[in-house]
């Protein structure tokens, strides 16, 4: 593999190069009673539009192997601080070995620390690597969240 790169790609970058990514995110960590994969892609040009969403993308052997995506906005309770609220994170399993899933984490983190966001919240899957990894980052989780079907 050559050396990886990191950059901020737009939504359309990310609908193109990672349409072969999404299918074996959703394998993986997908929320199988929601049905199948169908991402709302006027919401997340909304929010492209107003500058609120970020998307990472990680480049190894000139291809994009990896993404981070977020919604950037002031904290709803406290509107003078800029936070980012990872949506999706996902490094193709053959890239996962070494380091590049950290060094995705660590680039996205300076990106959005440079842009001016005071706190970045991450979101993980329980039980899982990125959550053990998540943990040893940062700590422990100050808030857990629920979910519950209601149909």
């Amino acid at each position: 593999m050559k050396s990886a790169k990191f950059k901020r790609i737009d939504l359309q970058t990310l609908r193109i190069e990672g349409e072969a990514l999404f299918a074996p995110h959703y394998a993986e960590v997908g929320q199988k009673d929601m049905g199948d994969i169908n991402p709302d892609w006027a919401f997340w040009a909304d929010l492209e539009a107003v500058g609120k969403a970020w998307i990472i993308g990680i480049y190894a052997d000139d291809r994009l192997v990896g993404y981070s995506g977020f919604i950037v906005g002031p904290h709803a309770h406290y509107k003078h601080r800029l936070v980012a609220k990872n949506d999706v994170i996902f490094l193709l399993p053959e890239y996962r070995q070494g380091s590049l899933g950290l060094k995705l984490i660590g680039y996205s983190e300076r990106a959005l620390g440079a842009m001016g966001c005071y706190k970045v919240y991450w979101r993980a899957k329980r039980g899982s690597v990125l959550a053990d990894l998540l943990t040893a980052l940062c700590g422990e989780a100050p808030e857990v969240c629920f979910e519950r079907r209601l149909k």
